[in-house]
């Protein structure tokens, strides 16, 4: 704006020292031809001019008799003109100098601006051919994408769309531009959907609605997204999810079917472990000697701690983890009923963290437990008519820890846990090296057995994050 007022007022100024300069040279030109005559006077003829020289004999005399009847025809305003004209001043080189700068400066700003305004408008075509580039690019995008797209004012009246599948419009295109949503969905959806405009055109973000539709291509089930454009319009973006729907329905079903499988195969698993148990039981019934019927009640021990940890599987909806205070509890309480004139005169205290754990890690887990506790109850009490028997898992850290701690007779002098050779000890340091942990003996009055693992053998399982 300031190069174009500098340019008109150089202009301005150029036009009237033009003008200036051609009034000048028109005066003294006009004095050239007169030669100091007024104008009126040169124009006579020069037979006029003749006849009163004849009168008057002399040129002198006629020219002042010319003068004086000049005078008398052509009135009082012709006195003033009677002198000598002054010559016109000319035009001074520094002026004819200052007139030539100017114009050059003017065609030099005249050329900057045709250069300003060249460039412009290569920039400007170069931002129209990427504003082009961009629209076709988003035109491509959006035929590409199968959803439909619909611009709808606040009072749910159809401004603009976009449809790749026109089967999936309930109405004709010429017919959908300034209809309502109401001419197309029932009330409930129709009330849903004006309540999801309202609430983005006054709030803002997003809003999502599902709803069904009988379009030509059938009975189809939308997903619409809904944001708001402005203060007044609304981008509804529908896509037909019934094909998705009906690949979720099939999945579910499929689930469904896998999870009642493996509810049976841990009912049958939890049956045969309980056979082989009755079986074992029997057995037990057969033997004489004490020693042979303790190693068959041990073995009937294991096998129904195993069988137990079927039955959570079978009554639980999850079956990639299991409760371990659960789980635990209910072996030690079955421990305490086979074990019930023994348990009956001690106190059994249990401290187990609510953990949920794999059933990699539940059963060599309550299978160290099932010994420890029994050995506990075997041997530990025996010719005493009180006790304590205290029982714990629980995170320390980065680790979980397992103890089983009584106030018994102890351990026998000597005894080194490495060392032992019983079936019960060996499955308790095999079952500890599975876990990746260490089994260690803690000093104090009694018995008391730690085994450390680490936690991150739990960090799989998402309920314990």
């Amino acid at each position: 704006m300031k190069r174009k007022a500098i340019c008109i007022y150089l202009f301005i100024l150029l036009l009237a020292a033009a003008a200036e300069a051609k009034i000048r040279v028109d005066q003294c030109k006009e004095w050239e031809k007169t030669a100091g005559i007024p104008v009126e006077l040169a124009k006579m003829n020069k037979g006029s001019l003749e006849a009163i020289e004849t009168v008057f004999k002399t040129p002198e005399c006629a020219s002042i008799y010319l003068c004086a009847a000049q005078s008398a025809v052509i009135g009082p305003n012709w006195l003033g003109s009677l002198a000598s004209p002054v010559k016109p001043e000319s035009i001074p080189p520094i002026m004819i100098l200052s007139l030539y700068a100017v114009f050059l400066v003017f065609v030099g700003l005249i050329l900057l601006l045709r250069r300003n305004i060249r460039h412009k408008n290569v920039e400007l075509n170069r931002h129209v051919h990427r504003f082009e580039a961009s629209e076709k690019r988003n035109s491509a995008i959006m035929q590409a994408i199968p959803d439909l797209f619909f611009i709808i004012d606040r009072n749910g009246k159809y401004i603009d769309y976009n449809a790749t599948e026109m089967s999936m419009l309930k109405m004709t295109p010429k017919g959908l531009i300034g209809a309502t949503v109401q001419d197309f969905f029932s009330p409930d959806d129709t009330r849903r959907i004006m309540a999801a405009i309202h609430q983005v055109l006054a709030y803002g973000g997003l809003n999502v609605i599902e709803y069904l539709l009988d379009v030509p291509a059938g009975l189809r089930s939308f997903e619409s997204r809904i944001v708001a454009l402005d203060g007044e319009t609304v981008l509804f973006c529908a896509r037909d999810i019934t094909k998705r729907l009906s690949h979720e329905e099939a999945l579910l079903r499929s689930l469904h079917e896998k999870e009642v499988l493996l509810k049976e195969i841990h009912h049958r698993v939890k049956n045969n472990l309980q056979v082989i148990s009755s079986l074992v039981s029997l057995q037990v019934d057969r033997f004489v000697d004490d020693h042979d019927r303790n190693l068959m009640q041990e073995t009937q021990h294991r096998i129904q701690s195993m069988a137990q940890l079927h039955e959570f599987l079978y009554q639980s909806d999850d079956f990639l983890s299991i409760n371990i205070r659960e789980y635990l509890s209910q072996i030690v309480d079955e421990l305490t009923v086979v074990w019930s004139r023994v348990s009956d005169r001690i106190q059994i205290v249990k401290h187990i963290e609510n953990l949920h754990v794999s059933l990699e890690i539940a059963l060599p887990v309550g299978l160290i437990v099932n010994e420890l506790v029994s050995n506990s109850l075997k041997y530990a009490f025996n010719g005493t008519d009180a006790g304590t028997l205290d029982f714990s898992l629980v995170l320390e850290g980065e680790v979980v820890v397992l103890r089983v701690r009584d106030d018994g007779c102890g351990l026998p002098e000597g005894f080194r846990i490495d060392e032992a050779t019983s079936l019960g000890m060996v499955l308790i340091r095999s079952l500890t090296e599975q876990l990746a942990g260490r089994i260690s003996v803690l000093s104090g009055k009694g018995t008391a057995l730690q085994i450390v693992f680490p936690k991150s053998i739990l960090s799989n399982n998402k309920k314990n994050s």
